[in-house]
């Protein structure tokens, strides 16, 4: 599977010029509230859903101004335009992909590099091949790499097959990155009476994700388990039971169950536990696992929040189990909590990015330069503090604190 090693974000909402390097396993979003975090993850989606529709759905997707301009109400004949670029690395070949748009002239610029050699470039409805003028023009409100172009000549339809499988590795990768938001809304399951039915449902639902994972990858499921024990040591067992509600005229028998339930064996109780009896923290971390290891086929996952429903002391193993299970994806961690980067080692500066406002109301994430590492870990053993809790504090600090921030950053 290729690897996604950076992503270009700009002129989303209030998304300015950022570049995200997926350097470690996990990369963290660091700012404060209703600062643009989510709107990072908003703006991946967004770019899947332009690269992953039909192309006569392109134009009303790329004209929808509202979701690439938060200057939108001020100016209405010059809405700002969305750029997104991705790099991935593929049998040692490093290949980058960007492409503008923007809702009055649709594409503006899209261009495919393989290492150095610029394999595709457009201009308007214009597109180059190895710099050669295509005969056929591009939709203006069509991507390249969604478009069936007519080529005769011989000797550019096979210079064309080579940029055809370059697309189709592109567009592979953006497929896989679909669905990439693990959406934590669901997760927790209510016991309220009038909820009841819709509870047992759900909690059907999680058990029969459960069974197939272990029915279809063995190995990932006693991944699954056995990070979920190593967190909580009192749990010595999980099982998957078959359930059979009992026979219906109106079906013939069979042999299949007609549910599965999760049953939890835990120290010092006679019964199992149930998934519902399991706390609140306590299945969101559990769900949290079951949604990385049934997308191990993604390049890259994002999680908003991990903090929410996880104790403190929890963070650090989380995190750290996942980066050492999870070796073939990304995850982009969104988070407002100190504790989450007090809880990481410092030698994984480059894994955070930092959102700092401006007066402008735009929004830009960077991470820290090399150089930067050693003054920031000495300030914080000046102040008595942890190097998380001191950029989380300089982020809301005064105008010198941002103004060192960003001094640290790396351009």
């Amino acid at each position: 599977m290729p690897a996604v090693v950076e992503m270009y974000i700009d002129g989303f909402k209030n998304i300015t010029d950022t570049t995200l390097q997926f350097r470690e396993p996990i990369s963290i979003l660091l700012a404060p509230n209703n600062f643009g975090k989510t709107n990072i993850i908003n703006a991946i989606e967004f770019a899947m859903m332009i690269v992953n529709t039909i192309p006569r759905r392109q134009e009303l997707i790329i004209r929808r101004n509202g979701y690439t301009s938060n200057n939108i109400r001020e100016n209405l004949k010059k809405p700002n335009s969305f750029s997104f670029g991705i790099k991935i690395t593929n049998d040692n070949k490093s290949i980058e992909y960007s492409f503008k748009v923007s809702p009055v002239k649709g594409v503006e610029d899209e261009i495919i590099r393989v290492g150095s050699n610029t394999v595709f470039n457009r201009e308007g409805n214009n597109g180059y091949i190895y710099g050669k003028q295509l005969t056929s023009p591009i939709n203006q409100y069509n991507l390249f790499i969604t478009s069936q172009i007519d080529i005769n000549d011989a000797k550019r339809m096979q210079k064309y097959s080579e940029v055809i499988k370059y697309i189709s590795l592109i567009r592979d990768t953006f497929f896989n990155m679909s669905d990439m938001l693990c959406n934590r809304q669901s997760m927790t399951i209510q016991m309220n009476p009038n909820e009841k039915i819709n509870s047992f449902e759900l909690e059907e639902e999680i058990a029969n994700d459960v069974y197939l994972l272990k029915v279809n990858n063995l190995a990932q499921f006693n991944r699954l388990t056995g990070i979920f024990k190593k967190l909580f040591p009192y749990i010595k067992a999980i099982r998957v039971v078959p359930v059979f509600y009992g026979e219906n005229e109106a079906e013939p028998e069979t042999d299949q169950p007609d549910a599965y339930r999760l049953e939890f064996d835990s120290e010092n109780k006679h019964r199992p536990e149930l998934f519902r009896q399991l706390s609140e923290g306590t299945r969101d971390i559990f769900l949290l696992l079951l949604t990385v290891f049934l997308r191990q086929n993604k390049p890259i996952l994002a999680i908003e929040e991990i903090e929410n429903g996880i104790h403190p002391s929890l963070y650090r193993k989380v995190l750290n189990l996942l980066t050492e299970t999870c070796k073939d994806i990304k995850l982009l961690v969104t988070t407002h909590s100190p504790s989450i980067v007090r809880n990481f080692d410092n030698r994984s500066f480059s894994s955070f990015y930092i959102g700092i406002p401006n007066i402008q109301g735009n929004a830009r994430f960077a991470t820290f330069k090399e150089s930067a590492r050693s003054e920031i870990r000495n300030e914080a053993s000046e102040n008595e503090t942890s190097a998380g809790e001191m950029i989380f504090d300089m982020m809301s600090g005064t105008k010198s604190d941002i103004k060192k921030l960003e001094g640290w950053f790396d351009a």
